[in-house]
């Protein structure tokens, strides 16, 4: 998509990812050589973060999402997990075994952090004022 988008080099494409995002931007780097930079901001690899919060261990926790996937197949229902607790008290019960909750807690689930897109492309601006560009949150 980004190769075919007016104004958008494809010899100069770069990601910055964010938490998993940073995961996510670091494996699709080495698998898309069209990728020339990559930018991470605490990267972490999610996959391994959520099997680990299995208490029974990795293998329980891919036994655990197999079983969601059959179940969804069969029902058409799409099964909810909850990796995160519901309520920061609830998080900060249980710190003390996985260091971090309460900061996942704080990003992933408060309804000022839910960005309702992935994807935002901004154009350059031209040459001569570069300098005085400014980056806008949207």
């Amino acid at each position: 998509m980004l190769t075919t988008t007016p104004g958008i080099d494809p010899h100069r494409i770069g990601v910055l990812g964010i938490y998993a995002g940073g995961g996510y931007a670091v494996h699709t780097a080495r698998m898309d050589h069209r990728i020339k930079a990559v930018g991470t901001v605490v990267p972490i690899n999610i996959g391994a973060s959520f099997r680990s919060f299995q208490p029974d261990g990795p293998a329980a926790a891919l036994d655990a999402l197999a079983d969601a996937r059959t179940e969804e197949a069969r029902s058409g229902e799409t099964t909810h997990v909850n990796w995160l607790p519901d309520t920061l008290e609830d998080a900060t019960t249980v710190l003390s075994e996985i260091r971090g909750l309460v900061i996942a807690h704080d990003v992933h689930l408060r309804e000022d952090f839910q960005a309702p897109g992935w994807l935002w492309i901004h154009e350059r601006p031209p040459r001569s004022s570069r300098r005085r560009a400014r980056v806008t949150a949207t």
